[in-house]
């Protein structure tokens, strides 16, 4: 989360990935769920956009965050 709040405040974008293994496979929705919340926190403590919604890619789930546009 430090890393996103750094990445985040220098104006670079971040892609968040999440890789499920063996067994977790079948639970996956559990981890999507966490995998969400996580993205939200970062979006509450940075001011972040989401630029790309959680989606699935074979065994990983991945977001994108972007700062927000600054007036």
């Amino acid at each position: 989360m430090k890393r996103v709040v750094k990445f985040i405040g220098q104006g670079d974008k971040v892609k968040m990935l999440m890789q499920f293994r063996g067994r977790e496979m079948a639970h996956k929705e559990i981890g999507l769920d966490k995998f969400k919340e996580i993205i939200n926190q970062a979006v509450e403590q940075t001011g972040a956009v989401i630029e790309a919604p959680v989606k699935m890619m074979g065994n990983r789930a991945i977001g994108m965050l972007a700062p927000a546009k600054k007036s």
